[in-house]
């Protein structure tokens, strides 16, 4: 499951990307609880980065339209 989940995180966005081989350089992966900890952990990073642009790009779009109006 460990490399199933490394595979998967290893395929997203640059900064997870950045984070994700950081920890594999490090030797830091490991099929133990901190390891999969540190995973989530970057992901649940990655997740608050993609919302964060999701709802800068709505509040653009939200001002494109009060212009238009």
């Amino acid at each position: 499951m460990l490399h199933q989940l490394t595979n998967y995180l290893i395929s997203k966005a640059d900064y997870l990307n950045a984070n994700m081989y950081g920890l594999v350089l490090k030797g830091g992966l490991k099929n133990d609880e901190k390891s999969i900890h540190s995973l989530f952990r970057i992901y649940l990073q990655y997740l608050n980065q993609k919302a964060a642009k999701t709802l800068q790009l709505i509040a653009a779009l939200k001002w494109c339209v009060s212009l238009q109006q």
